[in-house]
């Protein structure tokens, strides 16, 4: 995923530094460094918490799976424990009366 950061940050960074040299040129006057900053700091910024946004939605709605699998499971194993103690009753007396 950090990878796929960089990807996008490069991509943004490179199309708004683009954009702010054409506006340069078209305007006829000279590129300082202040002129880059700003939107490579914007970019930089946005695509940042784009990212660190979508990493705590992530989490927190794989918080919220194994919350519902947790209880699918919990729920399965008292009804399994429910019917096996009512059969269990059910052999013992059985098991008993053969038995004897």
């Amino acid at each position: 995923m950090f990878g796929l950061y960089l990807n996008i940050l490069a991509l943004s960074v490179s199309v708004s530094t683009f954009a702010v040299l054409a506006a340069a040129a078209l305007q006829g006057h000279g590129v300082t460094r202040h002129d880059l900053m700003v939107p490579i700091a914007i970019q930089v910024l946005l695509t940042s918490l784009v990212f660190i946004g979508r990493e705590l939605v992530r989490r927190y709605e794989a918080r919220v799976a194994a919350r519902a699998f947790i209880h699918g499971i919990g729920a399965q194993l008292a009804d399994f424990k429910a019917v096996l103690l009512h059969h269990r009753q059910g052999l013992s007396k059985g098991f008993r009366t053969w038995n004897s």
